[in-house]
């Protein structure tokens, strides 16, 4: 038996920025490290589709172009039961994300 029982996942849409997310960590961008978005897109509805075969429920946010990093929802909150924790970001280039 599992020590939780997940009936919800809220995931965000990949915007197109996310291709530069990242950047800000490296000195010098390289183009051969630019992340394929169309590919990332695709696996991100294998996700929601594995999700959806487990019977979770699927949450999904609007992508937000300022924020290429707004993917990763679980760097924002943390859910238990009726309790949300919700995150004070480090990264100034992601605390905007957390209004959604």
């Amino acid at each position: 038996m599992s020590a939780f029982n997940y009936n919800y996942a809220i995931v965000s849409r990949i915007p197109n920025s996310f291709k530069y997310s990242g950047q800000q960590y490296t000195s010098k961008y390289e183009k051969e490290n630019e992340i394929d978005v169309e590919k990332a897109r695709e696996e991100h509805r294998q996700l929601i589709e594995t999700l959806k075969k487990c019977e979770v429920r699927v949450i999904e946010l609007q992508e937000e172009e300022d924020y290429p990093e707004c993917c990763f929802v679980d760097d924002c909150a943390v859910v238990i039961g009726a309790t949300a924790l919700i995150t004070r970001l480090g990264q100034t280039t992601r605390q905007g994300e957390v209004g959604s």
